[in-house]
Formats: structure tokens, sequence, C-alpha cells
């Protein structure tokens, strides 16, 4: 079990009280004996990181000002890595999880990620954080309303600002766990590029990307053009390429000492495991001829059982006859093409007019999954001629009438997919000032339409009506050629027979025929029509009173056009049916900041900052949602901010309406204590609500005058979600009805044996979650002179951490589930940078560093003496997982170009430099079978090991 967190809310503000509580006499002594002006600039805007007003508000300020916990990553930050995204650099801040990326996509085909680079602030999923470009609304790239924000103009983003706590009353709904703000360099002027090119350290996921952006003024200044391009391209990782720690078969198996009553751990962690119940060419699985397996040209043999082949898993035996190491891509091969094009004018003093085009493709292709049947698979007759002579000879003794296999079924090639996105976003708006009553006030409004269109291909997909009339295969009476039994009865029905025993004991005839191409059209459209109004209202005693007034309609639609097959759910994985579905969203906010104290000793600002959002969603109903907030400035350099919120996200179109999808699952049966692979349907539900969060944070910011270019910043900060959309999966399902939640039972379907052959999974407004940590932040900026006397150069160093407190689901079915310290949710997380730069020359070095994990929080770690395991609380021999610590190096050159000094760049990343192994994560046999996709899970380990990248940028 998960020990307690060692950092409770009590602790966290006696934290964020007590220190700055330490420091203020300092500060204030400091301001008695000199006078320091304070900085225009955001205290975080500190090199390598470019600053840039931020707000988490409508209402402009800088950074530190606001009440709202604020990152801001700046452009720099983009190109001193190893990483070639917008995304891959994002995710190694702390409050970011890993969510949606390049190696999403492959395992399982339905779900049409591939290419997808999403963020996910707190680990909350990525439908919780809202992403803003240049603060608009961008359409998403899949029905999930999910953005991918490497469509975005890398060369023209200027800096990034995340705000990690509520901000729906002031952004609008999905920002439950934060904002994610791209901010546009409006203004750039000239002409600047990127020429890189990369690879791994095993020579493979070799990789280039080209990106040019330009920006000028026309019609004497009044005008202003923004261009820009980007080209990328990753070759992937077929399979896992050179890395032995891919191969390394460790994982868990069913204890033979276990009885549920002598102490002993029900799972014990072995070597040389895999499968139990499938191989390459299938093993009998049940009955008087079980173990009996066919090798290359159908020869029988008998299989070896290695220990613990109770489960899904066995160690030792022939295990390799089992491995499918290969089977998946470890890093799709993906594409990418972005154009981007913006073009203002000022039509007067006050008014500039814009519009705005983007266009993002990209392709992503890679091996999905082997053709795994581990149990539940094939059933052959006797009499199938196919069947060796020997073993028709032990049924007809044995009076057995049809066996059935477990296989992987070598003789077809791997499942593969192939995912074609383009999204294109056209703006046209306009902003500008006027005067009223003696204030000024600014406005701007913008109309948007967006489109993502999808083409999915998943290759090599069973058919299943062709599947099952080939695998019945008997003897033409006529000829003694093999014939499918449908052929008899229908000469021209283009069957052909298919042999299930062996490997290399079909042709391409046969592939051909039960084999084939599942694909579908996937359209997401949105529109949006937004405007606001900002200015100063009135004056009170302590300074002017603001105010905001926004307002905005969206429109979402998404369509699926599936091939006929999928249409009738003709394919065992990767099917879609068709779709037509969306809503509208009308909204309108209101806010205001309302200075309480300012000038006074001990009180140098004092403000009140509070939103509300009215919200009417077509099929969901309306819903309120409000913000209050306040900073209180102490002196220029110590600041106390907090928020409350209540904060909203509604049901995505795909969790709303989403289309049947089908694939295939791995399970197992309690009810017959039998592992089966039956259909999955995804399946929506129009009966969601809106899911209700509310957020509190409380912190601190520090920036003494003292020491000028040091800046520290404390927030605690919890989330309480209700109504929690929450996937039911299909274990749970067959779990959950087998301990007596009957409502689940309808959404499973058993054949006349008994088996199950499909699980309708689905989601549900059934849970409720509550997550909390503390973000610490701190950076200084210094000439190593002053340091060291006559040193050269200047230093810069940054620390952002996140301490996790909690992360809890309560689905009300199943045990509260603290995911915090478990696979993926380490407790500590830890980004450092320290960068050095020395005129032409500078070096920057990156630690990554996150905690040691368990694999399960409510299971048990044990030896001896282990209570009843059961499956909410399985008991292990070992489960805790090592933690991660990665370095990354950067290197970059100024060189001087046609068009002036410094204007050229040479640079050279290093990303995982110390080459450092992701942490194997094994799984209960008794759960399922994600272990055949992938030895690693995603998130926070990094499995494509050292990365070097190197290029050149240029600027005139």
């Amino acid at each position: 079990m998960k020990p307690k967190p060692s950092l409770t809310l009590r602790y966290a503000v006696i934290l964020a009280l007590a220190v700055p509580g330490a420091v203020l006499a300092a500060e204030s002594a400091a301001q008695e004996a000199q006078t320091v002006a304070q900085s225009d600039a955001p205290a975080d805007a500190v090199e390598p990181l470019q600053g840039v007003t931020v707000t988490g508000s409508r209402i402009a300020r800088d950074g530190y000002d606001a009440p709202s916990p604020l990152t801001v990553i700046g452009v720099e930050a983009f190109t001193s890595t190893a990483n070639s995204s917008l995304n891959e650099t994002l995710t190694t801040i702390p409050a970011f999880v890993g969510g949606y990326n390049l190696t999403s996509g492959t395992g399982l085909p339905g779900f049409n990620r591939a290419g997808v680079s999403a963020v996910n602030l707190r680990g909350l999923g990525e439908a919780r954080t809202l992403v803003l470009l240049d603060g608009q609304r961008a359409v998403g790239s899949l029905a999930s309303g999910i953005v991918d924000v490497d469509n975005f103009p890398q060369q023209l983003i200027k800096s990034v600002e995340v705000v990690t706590g509520g901000a729906s009353a002031v952004y609008g709904s999905d920002a439950v766990a934060g904002v994610v703000n791209f901010i546009l360099d409006r203004e750039f002027t000239g002409f600047k590029g990127e020429v890189s090119g990369g690879a791994t350290s095993y020579g493979d996921a070799e990789n280039f990307k080209i990106s040019l952006a330009g920006g000028f003024p026309f019609a004497e200044g009044r005008g202003h053009v923004l261009l820009s391009g980007e080209l990328t391209d990753n070759q992937g990782i077929r399979g896992v390429g050179d890395r032995s720690w891919a191969r390394t078969t460790t994982n868990y198996i069913v204890n033979p000492q276990y009885n549920g009553t002598n102490g002993q751990p029900q799972l014990i962690l072995r070597d040389n495991v895999f499968l139990s119940t499938a191989t390459h060419g299938g093993v009998i699985s049940a009955g008087p001829l079980r173990g009996l397996a066919f090798g290359e040209g159908g020869q029988p043999y008998v299989f070896n059982y290695g220990e613990g082949a109770g489960g899904f898993f066995m160690s030792g035996g022939d295990y390799r006859s089992t491995l499918t190491t290969d089977a998946y891509s470890l890093l799709p091969e993906h594409g990418r093409k972005n154009l981007f094009a913006r073009v203002s004018y000022d039509l007067t003093d006050n008014i500039n007019v814009f519009a705005q085009f983007s266009r993002g493709v990209t392709d992503s292709y890679g091996i999905a999954f082997p053709h795994y049947q581990v149990s539940g698979g094939p059933v052959v007759q006797s009499g199938n001629p196919f069947i060796p002579a020997e073993v028709q000879a032990q049924m007809t003794t044995l009076g057995v009438q049809s066996f059935q296999l477990g296989t992987m079924n070598y003789d077809m090639p791997w499942v593969t997919t192939d995912t074609e996105r383009a999204a294109n976003r056209y703006v046209v708006g306009a902003e500008g000032r006027f005067g009223l009553l003696g204030r000024d006030w600014k406005w701007d409004a913008y109309a948007q339409l967006g489109k993502t269109k999808s083409y999915h291909s998943t290759y090599n997909v069973r058919n299943i009506a062709n599947y099952n009339r080939a695998l019945d295969a008997v003897r033409d009476p006529r000829t003694g050629a093999i014939v499918c039994r449908s052929t008899l009865t229908a000469p021209n029905n283009g069957c052909v027979p298919w042999n299930p025993m062996g490997t290399g004991v079909n042709d391409e005839l046969a592939r051909n025929y039960v084999l084939g191409t599942a694909y579908s059209e996937q359209t997401t459209t949105q529109e949006v029509y937004a405007a606001s109004i900002t200015g100063d209202v009135f004056n009170n005693w302590a300074g002017p009173v603001s105010m905001a007034l926004s307002v905005e309609h969206r429109k979402e639609e998404a369509t699926v056009d599936p091939d006929p097959v999928a249409a009738v759910s003709g394919w065992h994985s990767g099917s879609h049916m068709f779709l037509d579905a969306g809503y509208d969203v009308s909204e309108a906010a209101v806010e205001v900041l309302f200075p309480l104290l300012s000038g006074l000793p001990f009180a140098h600002n004092w403000e009140l900052n509070a939103a509300f959002r009215y919200t009417d969603y077509e099929v969901s109903g309306s819903v309120d949602t409000w913000k209050i907030g306040t900073t209180y400035a102490v002196t220029p350099g110590f600041r106390l901010r907090t928020t409350m919120s209540r904060d909203i996200r509604a049901p995505s179109i795909s969790e709303l309406f989403q289309e049947q999808n089908y694939g295939l699952i791995t399970i197992l049966d309690p009810l017959t204590g039998q592992t089966v692979s039956p259909q999955r349907i995804q399946t929506g539900n129009p009966s969601l609500v809106p899911e209700v969060a509310d957020t509190f944070t409380a912190g601190f910011v520090l920036q003494p005058e003292y020491a000028p270019g040091l800046s520290f910043s404390v927030d605690y900060w919890k989330v309480e979600i209700d109504d929690s959309i929450q996937q039911i999966l299909g274990q749970n399902i067959v779990r959950l009805c087998y301990e007596g939640f009957d409502s689940l039972c309808s959404r499973i379907y058993r054949d006349g044996n008994n088996m199950i052959y499909r699980v309708e999974q689905g989601n549900f407004n059934i849970a409720n979650q509550e997550a909390s940590g503390v973000d610490i932040e701190a950076s200084y900026n210094f000439s190593l002179s002053s340091a060291f006397d006559g040193a050269p150069g200047d230093v810069a160093l940054r620390l952002m951490g996140t301490h996790y407190i909690e992360n809890v689901v309560d689905d009300t079915m199943t045990l509260p589930t603290d995911s915090v310290g478990a696979v993926n949710a380490p407790e500590n997380v830890y980004t450092a940078q320290l960068n050095y730069d020395l005129d032409r020359f500078s070096a920057g070095l990156t630690g990554r560093y996150f905690d040691d994990t368990v694999l399960n929080n409510n299971a048990f770690e044990c030896t001896s003496g282990c209570p009843v395991s059961t499956s909410a609380s399985r008991t292990y021999d070992t489960m805790t997982l090592d933690g991660g610590f990665y370095l990354d190096l950067s290197l970059a050159y100024r060189f001087d170009n046609f068009f002036g000094p410094g204007r050229g760049k040479l640079f050279a990343n290093i990303r995982n430099l110390l080459n450092e192994d992701p942490e194997l994560v094994p799984q209960s046999p008794l759960e399922g079978l994600g272990y055949i996709y992938s030895r690693s899970e995603g998130g926070r380990w990094d499995k494509l090991g050292r990365v070097y990248r190197v290029g050149m940028e240029f600027s005139f």
C-alpha cells in the first residue's frame, strides 16, 4: 500500500507562510537602505527563457502580479534542447505529465491517436487542459477535442504561458487543470530559419527538420505580414532496435505456492517470462490434447510449460516460442508539414484588422500488434484436412471432436496503422481602442473556422466473416483438394482455406482472403465567434478599477465515415461506425480587478480579481463558473497570492456520441476462470453531464531587491472534480459484474458455451476526483564576475518542481485509487537548468528527475505473512519501480553571416546524455495483456535512449 503523503495541506500552508516570513525582515531592511527601480519585465522572464506579459486573466499585468500560478517558457527553451517539437519540450516541465505524443497510436489502432502531440497538466487528462494560440481556441485533432500543439508555428512562438489553476471563468470551459497559451510574435520583422537533424545512439529514429519564418511591414508600417513553414520527418523505430532492455522478459507469474491462506504473495517476479496460452504457430489450450503445439510447417510438438503457467504468463519452458518483442513500433514513422500566414493592417490609428491561416499535415505509420488470440482462438473440427495425421489419430482415439488454439498467428503479417491528418484553421478579426468618459478601452473580436480531416487505415486486419469461412476447411469430394466448406455450395464465393496450425503453412492467396484494410475518414469542425472589451471603469482610493467583458459562441461537430466492412462491424479490430454529431455552446463572462491598497508600508499593493461566466450547452444545459483571487504585495519583492474557482469541462463529442469503435482485448473471465480475447466495443454516452471542479491555490512570490535576478515562488494547489467522466474498461466491467454490479452485466455478451465474445466499454459520470500538490519555481540570473572577480560570462539557473500530494479517483464501485506514487505518477518531479553564456558560446545542462513508484497503490508488497489477495488488492513479492534521472546537454556557437554579426548559430544537443534505460513495467497475468504492446510505460521514462540533434539557425 502507498504510504501517507509526506506533505499535507497543513504543512503546505505553513511552508507558504513561514518561508517568506523568514526573509521578510531582510527584504524590508533592504528597502530602507536603498531604492531600486522595479523591472518592467515579468519576474520569471529569465534567460535563457524569454519573457512576455502574462496574466492568467483578460486584464493585462505582469506575470508574478497575477493571483494564479504562472510559468513562462521562452523561445530559447525550444532551441536549446535535443527536442524537435514544442510538445517534447513542454513535457520536461514537472507540471506536465506525458500526454498524447509521437509515440502514441501504437498498440490499439481504433483510437486513431497516432501523430497527435497534446499536453496534460497535473495528470488530470488532456481534455481538462485548455490550449490556446494567442488567446484563441484551436480546432481539435480528434473528436475528443484534443489539440495537436505541434501544428502551431514554432518559429513564430515567442513564449508559452502556463496557467496552472482553474481558469474556466476567464478563458472558458475545459480549463479545469489550467491553460496553456502559445504566444505569437506578431511584430517579428526579418527572416529566420533552422535546419537540423538527428538520430539515437542506436542509429535509428533518424530525423530532420527544416523551418523558415519571415515578417515584414508594408504600407509604410500600417500593415504587417507573418509567414512560416516547417517540414519534419522521422524514420521511427520498427520493433525495438538494438535496445537490450526491450528484449528483457522479466514479468509476473502466478505463484505456484499461493493458496490464499498460507501468507504467500499471489504474484511473483521472474525472468524469462512470456505467454503460456499462445505460441507463434498455435498451441491447444484445453482438453485432452492441451499442450500440443504446432511449429514450422505445421509440425506438432509437445509444448513445455514453465513455472506459473496457470495465468497468461509463465517463466521458462518454451517461452521463446511465444515472444513478440518486435511486434510493435517503439516510435512510429511520422512526418509533418506546417504552414502559417498572418496579415494585419491598421485601418486607423485605433483599429487593426487581421486575417490568419494555418495548415498542419501529419502522417504516422507504425506496427500496432500481432494477431494474438491467446485464448478463445480458432476452433478446429475433427476431420479438418490441415490436421496432421498423427494428431487426427489421437483425436479419433480419444473421441475429441474439436480443439481450440491459442495462437499469435505468425503466418499473418502484423497489424499496422497509417494515419494521415490535415488541420486547417482560418481566423479573421479586429482589435482596437477607444476613449470613453476620459478613459482608454481596448476591444477585440474574431471569427474562426477550424477543420481537421483524418484518414485512418489499419492494415492486415482479420475480416471476421472471411476468417471464419476459411477456418472451416474440408476436402472437395470431387477433386480431393482442400477447400472451404462454403465453397461446396457456393463455388464462386472466392473463399481460400486457412490453416491455423503452424507457421509457413499459408500462402499469399490465403492471407489476402482473410486479411484486409479497415479505414475511416474522420472530420472535426470548430466554429468560434468571440469578442471582448477591457478598460478602467473608475479610480478608487488605491488605483484604477478595471473590467473585462467577453462573449463567445462555439459550434463543435464531428463525423466519421467508415469502410463498408467496418460499418457492419466486420473487422476484428480497427472498425469504426458512422458518426454525425455536434453541439453548440454560448458563453458570456465578466472579470473585475479591484485594487484595495497601494503604496503603504507593508502594503505595497493589494488587489482583488474576480470573474464570472455563464455557459449554455446545447446538449447538457447551462453551467455557471466563477473565480476569485487576490494578490498582496507586502513589498515590491514579496507577494502573496491565492485563488478559488469553480470550473467545468463539458463532455466531448466522442464521449457523448462516439461511434461504436471495435477492437480486441484480452481479459480474465472470473466466471469461467479462463482468459479470453473478445471484441471490445467503445460507445458514447449522450446522458453525460459536465464535470464540475473546485480549485484552490495559495502561494507566494519572492523577488528580493537585495538579490537582483533572483525569483522564487511556491504554490499549493488542490482540485476537486465532481461527476468526473471515467471510462470503465472491459476487464473491470467483467469483474464488477461478477462482484454484483448488475447494471454492467448487460454490456457483456456470451455465446452458447458461456464464453465472452464481446464487451461494451463506455464513459460515465461515476467518479469523484481529488488532486493536490505543491509547485516550486526558482530562477537566478547573474554575471559570473559578481561571484568570481574577473570571471567572464553570464549564468542562468532555473529550478521547477512539483510535489504531488494526491490524485484520488473514487468511482463508487471499487476501492478509491490514489495514483500518486504509482506507475507514471511519481510524488516528486523536478527539472533543473544551468546555462552559461560567453560572448558567442553558450552551454546548457538540464537535469530531469522523478521519484521511485510502485505498480499499484492498492496492492501489497510482501514475501511472507501476506494478506489474502483480491482482485482489488493483489499481493506481489516486489512491485517497486525505479524513478529516473536524465541529463540533457546543449552547446551553441553564434557566428557572423552575410547579414550581420551573431546572425547565425550552430548547435548540438544531446538528450539523455547518459543513455539511461527506462524502467520495465511488469504486468499482472490476471489483469490483461498490455505487456504484448510495450515493455515500458510511455509517461516520464525515456524509451528512445540517447538522442543526438545538430543544426544551424540563421536570421537576417
